[in-house]
């Protein structure tokens, strides 16, 4: 006889090797109140992640900024693509636009140079902030589609967050 124990939910996207189609789980699996959080959460974050890089895109001083803020773009409009799709398997809505425009209006009125250390900080603070979510989504999801999501790409937001970080020290001088 074996024992028994809990397979963290990294380990079973690991051992379930990475992520499967989402209609390969059943609808019903799809009821827990991190999973609903995390979906709308997640959506909203993308969707801000796209209306500032496409600001930073537009105005920032810096070709590097600018660069980043592509990546980041390319990374989330992927992302929310594949939300979609898990969504829609379950019978379930995505957000369809921001939440706020804070930093939107914030940005738009800047000059490039002053864009392109508030636009990182910011985009840093919003990575971490993705990161904790992403975290909980694996630790307390039920639903292996969002589960496989999540651990796909916060390792992806993780990495984004430490180039900003390495451009915020370049154009700082640090």
């Amino acid at each position: 006889m074996f024992p028994t124990q809990t397979i963290p939910p990294l380990c079973l996207f690991l051992l379930l090797g990475g992520c499967a189609e989402t209609n390969d789980y059943p609808m019903t699996s799809y009821r827990n109140a991190t999973d609903l959080q995390f979906q709308t959460a997640a959506s909203y974050d993308n969707f801000d992640v796209l209306n500032d890089g496409t600001i930073a895109v537009q105005v920032a001083a810096s070709a590097a900024v600018r660069d980043y803020a592509v990546e980041l773009m390319t990374d989330r409009r992927a992302a929310q693509a594949a939300l979609k799709k898990i969504a829609d398997s379950v019978n379930q809505q995505l957000p369809q636009q921001p939440e706020s425009g804070d930093l939107d209006r914030l940005l738009v009125g800047l000059p490039g140079s002053a864009l392109d250390t508030i636009y990182l900080r910011e985009t840093m603070m919003d990575q971490d902030s993705a990161i904790t979510l992403y975290r909980n989504e694996i630790a307390n999801g039920s639903y292996v589609g969002l589960i496989h999501y999540a651990a796909l790409y916060m390792p992806l937001i993780v990495s984004r967050r430490g180039k900003a970080d390495s451009l915020l020290r370049v154009l700082e001088g640090h």
